[in-house]
C-alpha cells in the first residue's frame, strides 16, 4: 500500500469532481410585521418601508 505524501495529492487536484446534488431552502412560519416590530421599539411602519423597503420578515426560532 502506497501512503501518498502532500506532495502527490496536490498534483491530484485536477482529478478531483464535484457536483450540486441538491439544494434547499426554508422560510420560517414566525412572520413579523413592521407594526409588531414598532411596539417594541421607537419607529412605525413607514419610516421602515422608506427606509429599508422592509414591510415584515421571518424570524426563526
Amino acid at each position: 500500500m502506497k501512503i501518498q505524501t502532500q506532495t502527490n495529492a496536490s498534483k491530484d487536484w485536477r482529478l478531483m469532481k464535484s457536483r450540486i446534488i441538491g439544494t434547499g431552502s426554508s422560510c420560517p412560519e414566525y412572520v413579523m410585521t413592521n407594526d409588531m416590530l414598532s411596539q417594541l421599539v421607537d419607529t412605525n411602519d413607514e419610516w421602515i418601508q422608506t427606509r429599508t423597503g422592509i414591510c415584515r420578515r421571518h424570524i426563526a426560532d
